[in-house]
Order: structure tokens, then C-alpha cells, then sequence
């Protein structure tokens, strides 16, 4: 396999399952290429049975749940055995009965679209081997880059009681792998290397120590150290090259083309804006106590100040239950902005469960009100196995409300958060702990806004494709990249036409000519649309379940079936199987060992800083809570709901003096746009407030709108002179300020000018002071 497997296992080897018995898990080694529009991944797994009898492996890992699964190979003996995609079923059957004859066996099956289980069955006494998996998965893209999230971290997920008595055993076994707080006994290696658009502007790791170099236009790199497996790796990528619109061409087999094309088309400014009702979701579970709960109240405080007075708000925070803010929403003005942050300052992961399907169910429920637009933002984790019914929930009421779904933590549940935003043509982000909250959240934001590109539609040059996906094009929001993939029998068209409707605009068209992929390349295309195909199918089903006395039924399972199949991409209904025939009969009894996994760091409030026995650390959900403030007392760790002040604190000794004061600055900014004069405003420039105040007595204004004038000028100097590096995160604050200046009837030619011209005024009262 790739490095790692042996070289990162030494001081880990002597840890054993809750059993006694060493895990078969030697070392897991990720590598990503990255290439145009795509990124191929291959994970390789090491396993070697270190005891005197046969074991059967089993071990429960994600993937990107965008991501293709079109490659399993087995490396046993010397020899490199590849995989086949069938029935999921059938390989089942399969699998248990070359295990019963003596035969290896292993088989790759997919739980959840980015949760997957790989069966290791009977490995003999010393016996050693390498599955390695591949994937193709869509990059990222950004306005200033690309972004690409490589999941290590199965986290742990809340069951509903009707799920836990009705759910099938096993797949409920599969959910919850056994969780360990501390060093897992297996290592992990993950190499880059990417080939980018431009020229290089910036890398940013917030996830993991990363070491990297430029060669040839590629960004080769690799995580430093002993890395774990408790979160997800995060990459940002900056290049000055990101807007190109493009349009591939890919050759399949069967004389077949397959085309993908790529816009990101400029915003039009000034786009007229619907009043928005915006409801705030915000999960207070226990898994986001501490650092997620510090990142959903954080964001929330970025969210409020962005709201217009014409808006009305609603916060709802849940758990077990939900409790709101206020009994309907209400107009956004400085007191209920001062009510809501009060209340979520009291929020904290101390709410129990995660019952997201009542509060969002009473949000799609009530009429929307007339003259608006009704958004809901919700921060999560996502770390619920009803993904399946809240997903259906969101499809039931199509274009009564966008979700935008951010999130949080250091293993999110990447399926929920985007199928609600696709579902219900809202976004998707997510924040990495240690990245910068405040320009995702003016990204969401801007997108919450302002109204989204529709319809979007695209001309084949009077052909019609055989396949394509999304087979509608759904609403483009500001600095979203469009995709969309088509396959062609024949010729593929030799020009691409694409329209953007923006309201109130008139249309932007493009057209692209296709430009041929090399030959190593043509694979990546056709297995991405079938996957985009796929999950389109799947996602429709979810709204109706898989009962064979539901319309349609067998005619949608047929097609996830032929497609999985042609394509050899795994899916919800097929298995990768390889069987490995020995001679002679079985031997002993197998035994099962599963493989344990890492908790998430950071999750519920637990840091995992220290390093427990394998025979103590494992758990089952319903005694997550009381460990939890077991290992916050062995720690000396603050237990929920008083972590979030904790947290605070450690934050600002993080945090320079220069982004202390840039955050003060923002969060004292009032509803309607303006700042209050104060003393500490003041000082950021250097004066008092008496000398600005002075200032103000000559304005024609009545002297409490005359202060705010002087206070608001005097806070856009500073943002404009002082904090240029966060420019992208002030935007909104700053664009709202110069609305209210501007209801006051007060122009000028830039912040910087008029107080300039202050300026001397006011040194001249000091000094007369």
C-alpha cells in the first residue's frame, strides 16, 4: 500500500479491541488528485490478523457523500483482485457463503450516501491485505478558490426512540461503530496533489499541520506528523483564476460523449430585494456542546446584524425539544436585536437529542406571509440517522422556503446539510472550528439576501441528451459554480448555450465550445454524471420510501440498479464483492472484530488530550452524555452549559488585539446601520468623545441622529484605514451603514474624506480642552 500503514502503527501496535484482541486495522493512507473539474481519491486499507485463529474484520468509515465509488481492488498473496458491482443482496449471500466454505471474502457496502462499511472475512493467522477503494468527486469551488473536505470521522449520531424499535438491527450496528477517546491503533497518511487553475495565492489548513510545495503548476502536499482520524481535513486553496467558464468533452464507450459544463456567472449589483422572514434553527444538542455551540453562536450574532429593518426574525433552538424566541417573528429592530442576543448568549449544547423534524416541520407547516420571503438558517452538526425523513420533510414543500444549512464542528454530517439545501433550493456551508466564521457567514448571507438566478436553462444546439444531471437545473445563488453533466450517444453537440435569469435583469448568455479531455481523463465524466444521476434518483425516492406498493416503485429501484451497474459505481442498492478461493474446507470459527473508531474531536465538548486503555474507552450511545462529564472532570474541562464561557475566554487570548477591536467594532453596530458614540470609539482614533461630539453640535441634525452620524462616519473610517484584511467580512456591516447614512440624506465622497475634515475639527476642541 502507500506509506503509512506500517510507519505510523509502532507506538500504536500494543492497543486491543474491548475483547483483548489487536486490531486487524493496521494503517489507512489517502491520496487526492485533483485535475481540471474533479478530484480522484484512493484509500488504501491495511490489515493483518495478528492472533492464533481466523478473524473477520469490520470496519465503518465515510467518504465524501458527493463522491463516486467506481473502483475496490484486494491485494492478497501477491495477487490484485478487483471488485465487482452487484445486487446488494446478492453480495451478501455471496460473502457468507465463501466465508462458510473457507474462501476470503470482501465486500464494500454503502449505509448512508458518505457512510460505508468494508467487511475484511476470515483472515487467516498472520495473513496480511490491502483494499484499496477509489472515488471521483467534484472540487469545490469558491470565489477566491477551491475548497476540498476529505472525511476521516464517522461521528457519533442520536436515534429517535421510534427508530431504535423499528430500524433494521444491522444497519443500526453499522451507525454506531465503537467510538474511542484518545490515539486509535491504526495509523494515517494523507497526500495532495492538485493542478491548478492560475496562479497560487494562498494554502490554509485549519484542520490538520499540512506541508506543501509548488512543482510544475501542481500543489503537492501532505499532513505532517502523527495525524488522527478525529476530524475532517479541510484544504483551502486561493488562486486568482477561479471564474472561467468551461465546457469538456468526454468519450465513453459505445461511440457515446459526455459533456460537462461550468459557469459561475457575476451577480448583477443593486437586484431589488424582498422583505425576508428568516428563521434561525439552531441546534443546542449535547454533540455540539463547547466549540460547536461557540461557532453557532458566533454565527448567529454575524446572521442577525445582517438583516434589514424591513425583515421580520424568529431564533428556535433544539434538542430533545425546541423552545423560540418569540412566539411569531418579529421586526428587526435594535430592541429584539438586543433580545436575541441575549438569548443566544444562553445558548449551549445542553438541550439533550437531536429532534430536528418538529421545529422544521412547524416552520414548512404556517403559511408563508405575503410581500415575503421566507428563509430558514440552520446550524447544525447534523449528527441525526432520520436524515432519510427530515430530507423528505424538506421535498414536500418545494419553493415554500429555502433552507440554508450550515455545518459545524470538525465531522459534520455533510449528507443532511446539503440534500436540505438542494432539496429546498437553498445553500450549503460548513465551518471547520479553526477557520474564520465571518467570511462564510457573509457568503451565506449574501446569499440569503439576495434573490437567486431562475430559471437557469441550457441549449444542447438542438440535440437531446440520453442523460443529464440535474435533469432541471435548479436556482443559482451569488458565487455558486453551476454544473451540469449530459451524455450524448452519438456526436455531443459543438456548441453549449447557457442562460441566467437574474429578476429584473435582462438574461446573461454564454456559449461554449467543448474541449476534449485527454484519454486518461475520459473516465472521470461519465462516472460523475452517473453518480449526480444516482443521487438525483435516490433523493426523489426518499420522499416516497422503498415499499414495492408505492407508484413507481420497481421502476425507480430498476434504474438504480441498470445505472449502478453499467457505470460499476457503488449505490444504496449494490455492494462491491471480491471472493478469494482457497483450497481445503473452513477452519475455525471465525471471529468478529470491529473496528473501532475515533470520537470527533471536539464533540459534545470533549478534546481528545487524553490517552485512555482500548478496553475502557468504548461506548454506546445512550452512555455518551455520561462520559462525557466523566472525562470533563478527569480533564479539568468546564461541562456543558458553562463550556461556551470557557471557550470565550481562550478565544480572545487568541486573538490579537487587532481582531478583538475589528469584532467589537462590528457587534456594536445598532439594527438600523448606525453606531452609538462612544468612548472607546473614540479612542480607536485617537480622540475623545467631547471632540466629536463638538462635531456633531454643527451638524443640522437633532444631536442624538447628529452623534450617530459622527459615530457611523467614524466607524467606516476605521473599517475602510484599519481593518482592510477582513474587507470581505465587513461588507454587508458597511454597505448597511451607508443605507441609513443615506436615509438621512448625508453623501459624501468617502468615509476617509469627511473625516479627514472632522478631523481637524475635533484635535482643535481637545486642544482647547
Amino acid at each position: 500500500m502507500q506509506k503509512g500503514g506500517k510507519e505510523c502503527m509502532n507506538d500504536m501496535s500494543g492497543l486491543m479491541t474491548s475483547e483483548g484482541a489487536p486490531i486487524p486495522l493496521k494503517g489507512v493512507a489517502i491520496h487526492v488528485s485533483g485535475q481540471g473539474p474533479a478530484s480522484r481519491v484512493t484509500v488504501a486499507q491495511e490489515y493483518r490478523n495478528d492472533e492464533s485463529r481466523p478473524v473477520e474484520a469490520i470496519y465503518t468509515f465515510p467518504l465524501p457523500e458527493e463522491a463516486a465509488v467506481c473502483g475496490f481492488q484486494v491485494e492478497l498473496g501477491g495477487q490484485i483482485l478487483k471488485g465487482q458491482v452487484e445486487d446488494k443482496e446478492k453480495c451478501l449471500e455471496e460473502y457468507d457463503a465463501a466465508l462458510a466454505r473457507g474462501a476470503g471474502a470482501f465486500l464494500l457496502d454503502q449505509d448512508r450516501p458518505n457512510v460505508f462499511t468494508a467487511y475484511v472475512g476470515d483472515l487467516r493467522p498472520q495473513e496480511e491485505v490491502v483494499l484499496r477503494l477509489s472515488y471521483v468527486a467534484p472540487l469545490t469551488w469558491l470565489p477566491d478558490g477551491l475548497q476540498l473536505i476529505v472525511p476521516t470521522v464517522v461521528s457519533p449520531r442520536y436515534f429517535t426512540a421510534e427508530q431504535v424499535l423499528t430500524m433494521d438491527p444491522a444497519e443500526l450496528w453499522h451507525l454506531t461503530p465503537p467510538a474511542v477517546i484518545g490515539p486509535l491503533p491504526y495509523g494515517f497518511t494523507l497526500t495532495v496533489d492538485l493542478e491548478l487553475p492560475g496562479r497560487l495565492v494562498g494554502v490554509d489548513c485549519p484542520s490538520h499541520p499540512f506541508r506543501w510545495e509548488m512543482a510544475d503548476g501542481r500543489l503537492k502536499g501532505a499532513v505532517a506528523g502523527q495525524a488522527r482520524m478525529d476530524q475532517d481535513f479541510v484544504l483551502n486553496v486561493k488562486t486568482d483564476q477561479v471564474h472561467e467558464p468551461f465546457c469538456l468533452l468526454a468519450r465513453e464507450g459505445a461511440g457515446a460523449q459526455v459533456l460537462m459544463v461550468s459557469v459561475n456567472p457575476d451577480r448583477p449589483h443593486a437586484l431589488a430585494r424582498t422583505p425576508l422572514e428568516v428563521i434561525f434553527l439552531v441546534d443546542c444538542s449535547g454533540s455540539m456542546a463547547g466549540e460547536s455551540a461557540a461557532q453557532a453562536r458566533n454565527a448567529l450574532d454575524l446572521c442577525l446584524r445582517a438583516l434589514e429593518e424591513t425583515d421580520t426574525f424568529n431564533i428556535i433552538a433544539f434538542g430533545s425539544d425546541w423552545k423560540a424566541l418569540f412566539k411569531e417573528p418579529r421586526v428587526f429592530d435594535q430592541a429584539h436585536l438586543e433580545k436575541a442576543g441575549k438569548f443566544v448568549r444562553t445558548l449551549d449544547g445542553h438541550m439533550g437529542g437531536t429532534e430536528i423534524l418538529a421545529p422544521l416541520k412547524a416552520i414548512l407547516e404556517q403559511p408563508v406571509p405575503a410581500g415575503r420571503d421566507r428563509k430558514v438558517i440552520l446550524l447544525t452538526d447534523g449528527q441525526v440517522a432520520n436524515e432519510a425523513e427530515i430530507i423528505a420533510l424538506a421535498q414536500k414543500h418545494p419553493g415554500q422556503c429555502a433552507i440554508y444549512s450550515v455545518g459545524l464542528g470538525r465531522g459534520p454530517n455533510a449528507h443532511l446539510i446539503r440534500s436540505l439545501a438542494r432539496a429546498s433550493g437553498g445553500a450549503a456551508e460548513f465551518v471547520h472550528p479553526q477557520a474564520r466564521l465571518e467570511p462564510v457567514m457573509v457568503r451565506l448571507m449574501e446569499k440569503v439576501a439576495t434573490p437567486a438566478a431562475n430559471p437557469v436553462e441550457i441549449e444542447w444546439d438542438g440535440q437531446a441528451p440520453d442523460l443529464q444531471a440535474p435533469s432541471s437545473l435548479p436556482p443559482l445563488h451569488k458565487g455558486e459554480h453551476l454544473i451540469v453533466l449530459a451524455r450524448f450517444s452519438g456526436e455531443a453537440p459543438r456548441m453549449v448555450r447557457l442562460k441566467v435569469a437574474w429578476p429584473g435583469r435582462e438574461p446573461q448568455w454564454w456559449e461554449l465550445t467543448p474541449t476534449p479531455l485527454a484519454t486518461r481523463d475520459n473516465e472521470v465524466l461519465p462516472v460523475m454524471l452517473a453518480r449526480e444521476a444516482l443521487r438525483e434518483l435516490e433523493d426523489h425516492y426518499l420522499a416516497y420510501g422503498w415499499q414495492p406498493q408505492t407508484k413507481g416503485a420497481g421502476d425507480l429501484k430498476q434504474r438504480i440498479l441498470e445505472l449502478s451497474k453499467q457505470y460499476g459505481i457503488l449505490s444504496s442498492l449494490t455492494s462491491f464483492l471480491v471472493v478469494a478461493e482457497r483450497p481445503g474446507a473452513a477452519e475455525a470459527e471465525v471471529a468478529v472484530r470491529r473496528i473501532p473508531v475515533a470520537l470527533t474531536r471536539g464533540w459534545g465538548g470533549i478534546h481528545q488530550v487524553v490517552y485512555h486503555s482500548m478496553k475502557r474507552p468504548f461506548f454506546s450511545p445512550h452512555k455518551t452524555r455520561r462520559m462525557i462529564s466523566r472525562a470533563c472532570l478527569d480533564l479539568g474541562l468546564p461541562e456543558s452549559p458553562a463550556s461556551h464561557r470557557y471557550l470565550s475566554k481562550a478565544l480572545s487570548l487568541i486573538l490579537g488585539p487587532e481582531e478583538k477591536d475589528f469584532r467589537r467594532l462590528i457587534q456594536e453596530q445598532s439594527a438600523q446601520g448606525w453606531w452609538p458614540l462612544t468612548p472607546w470609539l473614540a479612542q480607536q482614533v485617537g480622540l475623545t468623545v467631547k471632540g466629536l461630539k463638538e462635531i456633531a453640535k454643527q451638524l443640522n441634525f437633532p444631536q442624538k441622529t447628529a452623534q450617530k452620524i459622527v459615530a457611523t462616519v467614524t466607524a467606516l473610517y476605521l473599517l475602510e484605514t484599519s481593518f482592510q484584511q477582513w474587507r470581505e467580512e465587513w461588507r454587508l456591516s458597511a454597505a448597511k451603514a451607508e443605507r441609513w447614512l443615506k436615509s438621512q440624506k448625508i453623501s459624501f465622497p468617502s468615509p476617509v474624506v469627511i473625516f479627514w475634515e472632522w478631523l481637524e475639527k475635533a484635535l482643535a476642541t481637545d486642544s482647547q480642552a
